[in-house]
């Protein structure tokens, strides 16, 4: 094989000769390129998916995953970045998902009081009413308004507690005392439904914060005091997001049983306070 190429150059004159090594070299350098890119190429594949998918989260489609295909996809580096991936994706679906029920029922727990208000206060227009029937219209709009006064202040409450990292002002302070000024606070609300409370506890003492805690007895005594069928969705939503974040704060928890027409909320505190 050298020899006949040795031939063929000693065959072709001095110009053709610097013509074919220029070609050769040509040639060389577009194989050498065209390999380089495919070598280049393969692994950014994978990168390539990956910016596009991050794209798509960007743009608001939590339902995007990565999977990786082929060997490359079979590396422990790249198995990992996967599902970290798809991890993140779940849960902004998860918090989109989350948000959407939230902006949902707060809608329709705040659309309720304003049209029973604008409801009442029409009729209160007719002027043909007795001073009975004036007087629990106007009691409706008055608890109606003190409604949406609780509504927007728990809006209020749910966004400082969530912006909160840290929980702080943290004392020791009589818990039984506390939940027992609860129910005295809304006590007009138990008479006009004719119930009574059994508040026979022992007194104990608890290391938290006084002011967060008050507000998840209010709320959940709140929801109790709403359990008719009128006033069905009041308490859940930004009532009991509250009251699962705060308890969150002070490192307890919540839970919820209902059996037999009867609902049991258990909350959970640490003894020794929040560590």
């Amino acid at each position: 094989m050298i020899l006949v190429r040795m031939g063929l150059l000693l065959r072709l004159g001095g110009g053709n000769v610097n013509y074919l090594i220029l070609y050769m070299a040509v040639i060389s350098v577009l194989i050498g390129m065209a390999v380089s890119a495919i070598l280049v190429k393969i692994p950014l594949r994978p990168i390539q998916q990956l910016i596009d998918n991050m794209n798509r989260l960007a743009e608001g489609n939590f339902k995007v995953r990565i999977h990786f295909p082929g060997i490359f996809g079979k590396k422990p580096v790249m198995e990992e970045l996967a599902n970290s991936f798809n991890k993140m994706a779940e849960e902004l679906e998860n918090t989109e998902m989350l948000r959407s029920e939230f902006i949902n029922n707060f809608s329709h727990e705040f659309k309720t009081p304003i049209v029973s208000i604008a409801g009442f206060a029409k009729l209160l227009k007719r002027g043909d009413l007795t001073e009975e029937q004036r007087e629990e219209y106007l009691d409706i709009i008055e608890e109606e308004s003190l409604r949406l006064s609780r509504m927007a202040t728990n809006v209020l409450n749910l966004t400082r507690v969530e912006n909160q990292a840290i929980l702080t002002n943290i004392t020791e302070f009589n818990l039984s005392e506390q939940l027992r000024g609860c129910v005295l606070l809304l006590e007009r609300k138990w008479e006009k439904k004719g119930l009574s409370f059994q508040l026979e506890f022992g007194e104990h003492m608890v290391l938290a914060n006084e002011e967060l805690l008050r507000e998840v007895w209010i709320n959940l005594l709140y929801k109790f005091y709403q359990a008719d069928e009128s006033h069905s969705s009041e308490g859940s939503g930004v009532g009991l997001a509250i009251v699962k974040r705060v308890l969150m704060l002070h490192q307890g928890s919540i839970s919820v049983r209902s059996e037999e027409g009867r609902t049991v909320f258990t909350a959970e505190l640490p003894a020794d306070g929040p560590g």
